[in-house]
């Protein structure tokens, strides 16, 4: 059994199929583990992937148009880390300013309640239901 548990919920852009990009997930976090952290492996590490690809598009990305594939850094030693910058700073600014806004258009013109009710229609699936149980 596993010490820990990386959940990873994919962006919003199509993407290959399950397997592969999960696979893709699980040697980017191992190679990180390993060049930053000294681990030799992550046998205590369980991995699960929240795969919602198939809510928005009909057919996974084929690998060879994929434009984000999982490619092995060069080099070695530590990966450089993310260092914020002003850019980020400037993102998360416009983003206070323009939430409070945005919900008041929510609640004012009703979008908030059919949201909710298009994510309630689709979160009501057998897959859902199982993955949340499997975590209680």
């Amino acid at each position: 059994m596993a010490n820990y548990v990386i959940i990873g919920i994919h962006g919003l852009a199509n993407k290959p199929g399950e397997s592969e990009l999960t696979e893709w997930w699980r040697k980017s976090i191992l190679e990180g583990l390993q060049r930053n952290e000294g681990r030799d492996s992550g046998r205590d590490i369980e991995l699960d992937l929240v795969y919602w690809r198939d809510w928005n598009y009909p057919v996974p990305v084929p690998t060879e148009q994929n434009d984000e594939p999982y490619i092995k850094a060069t080099g070695t030693g530590r990966l450089p880390e993310y260092k914020e910058n002003f850019w980020d700073s400037l993102r998360e600014e416009a983003g206070d300013l323009l939430d409070t806004p945005f919900d008041w258009m929510k609640r004012s013109f009703g979008i908030q309640e059919t949201v909710q009710k298009a994510l309630g229609i689709k979160l009501r699936t057998p897959e859902l239901s199982r993955l949340i149980r499997s975590f209680i």
